[in-house]
């Protein structure tokens, strides 16, 4: 072979490697050169409604902020014809706010490929975020090589992202894949009575011709003072150590409660009071029922249910509506000033109806 064509032959297998070398070269690329943004142009404070489905399932979980009052709703029970019922506002508000920064890596693009990582369109896990002029659908696929990513695209896009977040664990799903759609019942906020027995200054408590309530009596404040050193004998004042002066001291006395029931009213102690308070409150609910079905549970209309008011120091007034128990199911039901029924533990509707006494039925009235 002549000189001149290996001289050729070594400047372009030069050429060649220089080049190679110069594009595998670390380059400092901006971060919106390296991530893609899934959620871009969600503005969390916009959306309204989110809805999720895995595809072929059709019982959606449905999470709706409601115009009238702007709180957070979950669509219970669908199959039945469905009822609104409260749900967890920081646990929704947590999901947007994730889904509109949510961005990750693009690996790969093509429709062809979708079905790799589950995101066809009859695949993965669909999640559909509305609001004024919005309307995006995000669907979650398998999850990722790394224990907190999972492969996303946009509905409008054959682009698949490997996210910078397991969007499936966001909806309790911890499997390869969605097989279903994740039940509204976890984004169901049951709590009934959220606040704590010192808070509270006053309940009452009526059904037909049984009449309770427990009343927090005002506190007295005592003041003290003295001078010298014998007021040091005094147990309710203080003396300044080497100068024989005494300071004020101000004591409450104990905490008492007036309890009437039934037109007799008599004296109860603090501690005594607390303790039955703190078997009410905080409550909390086990489930939600459809209002439908109020009569079921002895709060439809013209039923004698009971009522139940609550004054509190920090949120006012509240009023509940008392049905009935049942021991043996050990379920007992509760409704609010919005119309919510709640499953409830039996014992608390027992404990409301037979304060600081024993209630020897099994069931309280049907």
């Amino acid at each position: 072979m002549k000189r001149i064509y290996l001289i050729i032959l070594a400047v372009a297998f030069v050429s060649l490697a220089a080049i190679y070398y110069w594009q595998q070269r670390p380059r400092n690329l901006a971060p919106q050169d390296l991530f893609t943004g899934v959620g871009q142009g969600i503005d969390p404070d916009d959306i309204n409604k989110v809805e999720v489905w895995a595809e072929g399932d059709t019982n959606a979980t449905r999470l709706d902020r409601i115009k009238k009052d702007g709180n957070w709703w979950v669509k219970r029970d669908l199959k039945q014809g469905g009822f609104l019922a409260p749900a967890k506002a920081d646990r929704i508000e947590r999901l947007i706010k994730t889904l509109a920064g949510l961005e990750g890596e693009t690996r790969a693009k093509g429709s062809d490929i979708l079905g790799t990582f589950n995101l066809e369109d009859d695949q993965g896990l669909h999640i559909l975020l509305e609001g004024p002029g919005i309307k995006t659908v995000i669907i979650a696929g398998k999850k990722g090589p790394r224990w907190d990513t999972c492969f996303v695209r946009r509905g409008s896009s054959d682009q698949v992202i490997l996210a910078s977040k397991n969007i499936l664990s966001l909806f309790d799903i911890w499997s390869d894949v969605p097989e279903k759609t994740p039940g509204s019942s976890a984004w169901t906020d049951l709590r009934v009575a959220d606040y704590r027995p010192d808070e509270i200054e006053g309940v009452s408590f009526s059904q037909g011709d049984e009449q309770w309530s427990l009343v927090r009596k005002e506190e007295k404040a005592t003041e003290t003072a003295g001078t010298g050193e014998n007021s040091s004998k005094d147990t309710n004042s203080t003396t300044a150590k080497g100068k024989g002066i005494n300071k004020n001291t101000v004591h409450k006395a104990p905490s008492a409660w007036s309890f009437t029931e039934n037109g007799n009213t008599q004296g109860i102690p603090g501690k005594k009071a607390q303790g039955y308070l703190s078997r009410l409150f905080p409550l909390a609910a086990t489930d939600v029922e459809d209002p439908k079905r109020a009569k079921d549970y002895g709060l439809g209309p013209g039923q004698h249910s009971g009522r139940i008011t609550v004054h509190t120091s920090t949120k006012g007034v509240i009023i509940f509506h008392v049905g009935n128990y049942d021991l043996q199911k050990k379920a007992g039901w509760i409704q609010n000033e919005k119309g919510v029924i709640y499953r409830i533990q039996a014992e608390w509707v027992k404990t409301v109806r037979h304060p600081f006494g024993k209630d020897k039925k099994k069931n309280g009235p049907a």
